[in-house]
């Protein structure tokens, strides 16, 4: 008598830099000998950061450009695996101007009450956001990128995110834990110090 067993295992994983899905299949098989064989095959995907010179991919949650005072967006979305990776994008083309972003939020619209992200509004934060991932920094021509405590929301804090690349793009992101199917209120408020050519995209991965 031979029987065989299959079972397939799949996990996935963000780091800083990348998204790597790794799908794994494991065959055992087994006689009336007592004899087992197993036999494991991996295959990998992995989709890089994205571009610090393009905007292509961008923006399906929001691509505005910037105006001065503070403005909300708010966007449902449905969760279509169990780790999305929300990213937002600034650059600005000329001018001194400082693109804000602060009261950032992510929740399940079935438990409203409990924040997905980390460090949302950037309070425990003093130069560098913590739970963040900021990238492309350095291609700027001109650029800052840090946490400040002047120009921010009066929301539910002090502190707020300031930025700004002239000529590329740059970015900051975070990860966080969702149920494949549910449904996620995510919202955040941002402001143009003053009005010019800047721009502000947010993605979801």
């Amino acid at each position: 008598m031979r029987t065989v067993i299959s079972t397939i295992a799949t996990t996935t994983t963000v780091t800083t830099s990348t998204i790597t899905t790794t799908t794994a299949t494991t065959a055992t098989s087994s006689s009336s000998s007592s004899s087992t064989t197993t036999i494991t095959t991996a295959t990998a995907a992995t989709t890089t950061t994205p571009s610090c010179t393009s905007s292509v991919g961008l923006g399906n949650i929001l691509m505005v450009v910037m105006t001065s005072g503070w403005t909300q967006y708010s966007y449902s979305y449905v969760a279509t695996n169990s780790e999305p990776f929300l990213l937002f994008t600034t650059t600005n083309t000329a001018g001194p101007f400082m693109i804000y972003l602060d009261d950032v939020s992510v929740v399940d619209i079935s438990v409203p009450s409990v924040e997905l992200l980390e460090n949302p509004s950037f309070e425990n934060s003093t130069t560098v956001p913590t739970g963040w991932i900021t990238w492309c920094t350095s291609s700027c021509s001109i650029s800052v990128n840090q946490v400040t405590a002047s120009g921010c929301h009066t929301g539910s804090g002090n502190n707020c995110f300031m930025n700004r690349c002239r000529n590329y793009y740059d970015y900051i992101g975070q990860s966080f834990s969702a149920i494949i199917g549910h449904t996620y209120n995510i919202s955040f408020w941002i402001n143009q110090a003053a009005p010019g050519s800047g721009a502000f995209y947010a993605t979801i991965n």
